[in-house]
């Protein structure tokens, strides 16, 4: 047999593989490499930066004659002066009521809604609450967990249970979670070391841990519809009062259970060392369950007597300069943030849209990161022109142990050399040197942390817990009132971390100086990553996995720098053998693995051989060593050597595609006739082999099959001087590049991505496609070739090659007839049977306006009225749709399209000598006003238009359309080509726009007479959703608040949330990684949110498909998207994954079936009816992703903003808008029966479920 056939039987052996593709090469054939490819060096790259290696340990002398050389490096605080102060936190709230009564605690909502108290306020509330959890029994002493996210109510619950002589247990919200998601089974962990406490959340309902224990988690609501508590506990300075929880990610976190003279030996230090008064006004948005939110900010608050802004980091984060504006709007004197906040404004364009007054701000504290001079000094630099003071940035240490933060510096300003230490690196494992700034190649900088307050001491000290002098690098230790003496039931962990004499051990190093501290690193195995910790060993464990690693020999180091204050990730490993080019492959499958479990790119990732592996005589590896090889230099050659074999795998991928299809494709060995019984080697030339495959197995990693072939190739004395292995989702055998189909194909894909180049193997999905697009190219395809490609079998070749081959067995398209054009003008055109179900619900409630469809067109910059108002003239006249109207004719609704008019109709609205906020207001309202009025379909046109004069430089044109003549596909036609006619008017050039197919009016005719003809295609995939829905459809209740009415009033609103451009790309990849679309998979996150509500076993979601599955109707403005039932199935024993593959199922069916309108199926299904109800289902979810939202003219930036009303068709819809970067959420809901704080819940519970999801 031949070497081809031989290798294709031994891998099909050997591997699950499914096609396979074998081609031999001559090296030289593939040309010149780019030998001007030259990468920079790891160790250039690293050591250009500031940097601390983690766990880096200095040399620590072991005896006490080597102190001679200086004053021992030991800070003392000044004696902590408590008098005038109260002894417990229960008496100093109590005295915050009484003597500031009336100032105010605004909490800001991540939706933008603002709710505003006062002390007083807060009293009472946490005096209900109090009152509750008496009555649930709770008892002085006794802990509660609280699992609340609204912030107002969590506040009030702390201070009900310090009122109530109760121990608060906050913990990160994870009620809503799955049971086996980490969050959940921490709470778990805490509730039985606790003694199974009572469990207070945003909604009642049973907390169980593994079936053996259950108890009722209590609602805040509930528990704040009581009566004032009458009976307050008396609490004493050494009673315990809250309980936190140290930051970890696996195993029962360390609980840390605080006195009242613990808190208050803080705070109290805290305002002596920073003169903090009363007349601060404070403003945290980092979450209250940690200590540096709750304690060093709130708590300081509420103690001080100040005025406080309580907002979330979600808000943060959806808006980095909401910070600023928080700032701006109170007047803020105090607040905080690690330093990765710092990193995000700085690189924040918006920060300069418009002048800020910071000038109030006298204290930002920089803690709970490492702190990066760089960053901190250009956020001074960038926000000096709007007033912040050179001396605002406070470097600030802290630990939960501390009770809050014990160490500030104030000598940290904008100038170069203020608050910073400059140290030649050499002097790290000795007497430290310090240099000028100016030295930077030489020095590394660290920021000064400064002095510690009242009541506080600290030493740096060697192994042997020695003193070291001044100018040394040692550990941190310290001692005093605020610190923590214990961890609760964990006698282990308190040994490990108090000395013999009582000193902490902190677990970071630093050194001293002139009575300053200034911390160089950590001894932790811990790295922080966007202020999340990672522990090394977890990500080792995702190491050890990887095909090709030893699993004995791997290793992850971080060090310090980067502006964001994130560690920077080095991995090292062994591999099984010293083939750099399955390093290769190992390198990218580890890459993407680690990125994907823990959302950390890897800086480098690093191969050692075994015997280069440092370890001590005990077996222990050497981290630190390696950081130091890598930084010496060690391993650029291998890293560079790396590098350019993935640049030149880059370049062979692109040559490859400019071939011909390859030269040996494999054979059926049964069907072919055994060419020799020799083993027959590649010839002379042939020293490349390269290999295509795919493979259903995810462990079938290119590195495994590489090792298999060259196993292979090495027992069979076969020389190569390359192996090439490429796994590709699919391949289409016997399908040629030089296809007669293959130029409209390539052609069909980049016009559906909006992209220049796609190569025959790459994957629709993994370019950015999604089910809208994929109908589109469907629909292409269809109409160009009169074949269906089904959706199922589109999932599994989406790319160029699969296409080409499902093309030679597609299913012809016998009934796809093309829409007929009408030669005679229809003066009087019938509904269709969506149509007239719209026209239905109008009649029965014509006054609510929940079919008006608003959406506003923002134009910034230089702009023409008289070409806007020609452009819209155009495209009226372009579209029959927005020249609708309805009349009746014996009793039956009909619609005539109108005459175009001479001139459009636009209102005018002018709020130019408004002031700035006086204009926002104004223009909130006329924007809700139309989104809120109802068209009377009898009398009014269909399309209302208003034109809203902002300044010289900003216009907002909002549109509103009845959905009975549009649905969303027709928003983005509809702005999409009224840009393009703008901008033909502008350079007074004919418009490109190619004249639709079809009319409206053709599509109507038509449409309705496939409703009406029992031959139909429509009639014939009807039965196709009879049979899905074939059991009695449920009516689904997420609980309500308020009883449902009978009569149905269509009262609604809507709450949006913003879904971050990190979760949203972890997202976009988990869909990727699934093999579905993101439609697919934010609708199975809706539908076990839904399942987790209400515990239906069986649940009907409706949903939204743009049916526009022809070519004649893609460029079509009119309602021609169908809404859709998708069932889903939930059991006991079901995984996410499970429940995602039933997604995909029956989306890929809908999508191949989505023609047929829920009114032909209605009267057909059986479904639970009550008053009020919607039939066939409550609870709906919709993508949005056929929008542009931007466009960028000349002199010229347009928006697209999709305006919400006052009303709700259903119960719960949740549109996901897919933006550039991020998603945003909008949950349209029934203000008849749900409540805005239930709905803010349900958004907040999706987002936490949607990270779970996406993290496993």
């Amino acid at each position: 047999m031949s070497f081809h056939t031989n290798l294709q039987r031994y891998i099909r052996n050997e591997l699950p593989v499914q096609q396979l593709s074998i081609s031999m090469r001559a090296t030289t054939s593939y040309g010149t490499w780019n030998k001007r490819y030259i990468p920079a060096t790891a160790s250039a790259v690293l050591n250009t930066q500031e940097h601390f290696k983690y766990g880096q340990r200095p040399k620590l002398w072991d005896s006490e004659s080597n102190l001679l050389a200086g004053e021992p490096a030991v800070l003392v605080g000044k004696a902590l002066d408590y008098s005038g102060h109260p002894q417990t936190l229960a008496e100093a709230f109590d005295l915050t009521v009484r003597n500031h009564p009336k100032k105010k605690l605004h909490y800001k909502m991540e939706n933008g809604e603002v709710r505003i108290s006062d002390y007083l306020d807060l009293s009472q509330h946490a005096e209900s609450i109090l009152q509750g959890l008496s009555q649930q029994g709770v008892e002085p002493g006794d802990s509660v967990i609280l699992q609340i996210e609204r912030i107002d109510h969590f506040v009030a619950a702390i201070w009900a249970c310090i009122l109530g002589g109760m121990n608060p247990a906050p913990l990160k919200p994870a009620l809503h979670l799955p049971t086996d998601h980490v969050d959940h089974q921490k709470l778990k962990q805490v509730w039985k070391l606790l003694d199974y406490p009572l469990v207070v959340g945003d909604f009642a309902g049973i907390f169980e841990e593994e079936g053996k224990r259950e108890g009722a988690v209590i609602s805040i609501n509930e528990l704040s519809q009581h009566n004032r508590c009458q009976n307050r506990h008396s609490s004493e300075p050494h009673d315990p009062v809250l309980t936190l929880f140290t930051s970890g990610t696996t195993g029962t976190p360390k609980c840390v259970r605080y006195q009242n003279r613990q808190i208050l030996a803080n705070i109290i230090g805290i305002k002596q060392h920073l003169g903090l008064t009363s007349e601060e006004i404070t403003l945290n948005w980092m979450p209250l369950y940690h200590a540096g939110g709750l304690l060093t900010n709130h708590i300081l608050g509420v103690v001080l007597g100040c005025e406080q802004v309580l907002s979330s980091v979600e808000r943060f984060l959806n808006s980095p300069t909401s910070w600023l504006e928080d700032i701006e709007e109170h007047q803020v004197t105090f607040t905080w943030a690690p330093n990765f906040a710092y990193a995000q404004l700085n690189q924040h364009k918006a920060v300069h849209a418009r002048p800020w007054d910071l000038s109030s701000i006298r204290t930002i504290l920089n803690v709970g990161q490492p702190i990066s001079a760089r960053t901190g000094k250009e956020f001074l630099h960038q926000l000096a022109p709007f007033g912040l003071n050179a001396n605002s940035i406070v470097p600030a240490y802290g630990m939960t142990e501390f009770s809050g933060s014990l160490c500030f510096s104030r000598t940290f300003d904008h100038s170069e050399t203020g608050g910073i230490q400059h140290i030649v690196k050499g002097s790290l494992d000795g007497k430290l040197i310090f240099a000028d700034a100016s030295n930077t190649e030489e020095t590394i900088a660290f920021a000064e942390i400064g002095e510690v307050i009242p009541g506080i001491s600290l030493r740096i000290v060697n192994d042997c817990n020695v003193p070291l002098p001044e100018a040394h690098v040692g550990r941190v230790q310290l001692k005093g009132d605020s610190i923590i003496t214990e961890y609760f039931k964990n006698k282990e962990a308190t040994n490990n971390v108090l000395t013999n004499d009582g000193w902490f051990e902190s677990g970071d190093l630093g050194f001293v100086k002139g009575g300053r501290l200034t911390l160089t690193g950590r001894e932790k195995d811990v790295l922080i990553m966007n202020g999340k910790n990672l522990y090394n060993y977890e990500i080792e464990a995702v190491m050890k996995k990887v095909y090709g690693v030893d699993a004995d020999y791997v290793a992850v180091a971080g060090i310090s720098g980067g502006e964001s204050g994130n560690d920077q990730l080095l991995l090292f490993y062994s591999p099984l053998n010293d083939d750099e080019a399955l390093n290769m492959f190992v390198i990218q499958e580890m890459r993407g693995n680690i990125s994907r479990q823990f959302g950390v790119n890897p800086r480098y990732i690093v191969p050692v051989s075994k015997r280069e592996f440092p370890r001590t005589p005990t077996g222990k590896i050497q981290r630190l060593q390696l950081v130091d090889l890598l930084l010496d230099g060690q391993f650029d050659e291998t890293l560079n050597r790396i590098d350019c074999m993935l640049h030149e795998r880059q370049q062979v991928q692109k040559m490859m595609e400019e071939e011909v299809a390859a030269t040996s494709v494999e054979q059926d060995a049964c069907g072919q006739a055994e060419e020799e019984d020799s083993e027959e080697a590649p010839n002379q030339q042939d020293k490349c082999c390269i290999i295509h495959y795919t493979s259903e197995q995810d462990h079938c990693h290119e590195a495994l099959v590489y090792t298999k072939v060259r196993e292979y190739v090495k027992e069979h004395n076969v020389h190569l001087d390359r192996i090439e292995v490429y796994r590709q989702p699919h391949i289409g055998e016997g399908a040629s590049l030089s296809s007669e189909y293959y130029p409209f194909l390539e052609k069909a894909f980049q016009s559906v991505l909006g992209l220049t180049e796609v190569a025959s193997h790459d994957d629709f999905f993994q370019l950015g496609g999604d089910s809208l697009r994929m109908t589109r190219l469907l629909a292409m395809i269809a109409s160009e070739y009169k074949v269906r490609i089904s959706t199922q079998r589109f999932f599994r070749q989406a790319t160029i090659n699969g296409i080409l081959q499902e093309l030679l067995n597609a299913e012809p398209l016998n009934n796809h007839t093309p829409i007929p054009v009408q030669q005679q003008r229809t003066e009087k055109l019938p509904l269709t049977m969506k149509q007239k179900s719209q026209w239905v619900l109008h009649m029965i409630a014509p006054e609510s306006a929940f079919y008006t469809n608003t959406f506003s067109i923002h134009f910034t910059g230089v702009f023409h009225i008289y070409k806007l108002q020609n452009a819209l003239q155009a495209l009226i006249m372009r579209h029959e749709a927005l020249r609708v109207r309805y009349g009746i004719q014996d009793g039956e609704p009909y619609q005539y399209v109108e005459k175009p008019a001479s001139e459009i109709e636009i209102r005018r609205v002018d709020l130019t000598q408004l002031q700035e906020h006086e204009r926002h207001v104004g223009i909130r309202t006329e924007i809700d006003q139309e989104a809120n009025l109802r068209f009377d379909l009898m009398n009014d046109a269909c399309l209302r238009l208003c034109l809203i004069d902002c300044g010289p430089d900003k216009h907002i044109l909002v549109v509103s359309m009845h959905h009975i003549i549009s649905d969303g596909w027709s928003v983005e036609i509809f702005a999409n080509e009224l840009v393009q006619l703008y901008v033909s008017g502008l350079e007074d050039s004919h418009p490109m726009l190619t004249p639709p197919s079809v009319s409206y009016s053709d599509y109507v005719l038509w449409q309705s007479s496939m409703e009406q003809g029992s031959d139909s295609a429509l009639w014939e995939l009807k039965d196709y959703w009879i049979s899905k829905l074939n059991r009695t459809l449920p009516i689904i209740q997420v609980p309500y608040d308020f009883p449902y009415s009978e009569v149905r009033t269509y009262r609604g609103n809507t709450l949006e949330r913003i879904v971050d451009s990190q979760l949203t790309s972890r997202t976009l990849a988990k869909a990727n990684r699934s093999g579905v679309t993101l439609f697919m998979l934010l609708f199975a996150v809706y539908g076990y949110l839904i399942h987790r509500f209400t515990r239906q076993p069986y649940i009907p979601i409706g949903t939204v498909m743009s049916n526009r599955t022809r070519a004649e109707v893609e460029k079509l403005i009119g309602f021609v998207a169908n809404t859709v039932i998708l069932p889903v199935e939930f059991s006991e024993d079901m995984t996410f994954d499970d429940l995602l593959q039933q997604v995909k199922d029956i989306s890929l069916d809908a999508y191949q079936h989505q023609e047929v309108p829920l009114e032909m199926l209605l009267p057909d299904l059986s479904y639970h009816m009550a008053p009020g109800v919607t039939p066939g289902f409550q609870v709906m979810f919709t993508l949005q992703n056929e929008f542009t939202h931007h466009y960028q003219l000349q002199n010229l930036s347009v928006q697209l903003m999709i305006e919400a009303g006052s009303t709700s068709k259903y119960d719960l819809i949740l549109h996901v808008y897919e933006e550039s970067d991020i998603l945003k959420l909008r949950m349209e809901y029934n203000t008849d029966v749900y409540r805005m704080e239930t709905i803010e819940r349900l958004l907040e519970f999706y987002i936490t479920m949607l990270e779970g999801v996406v993290e496993h």
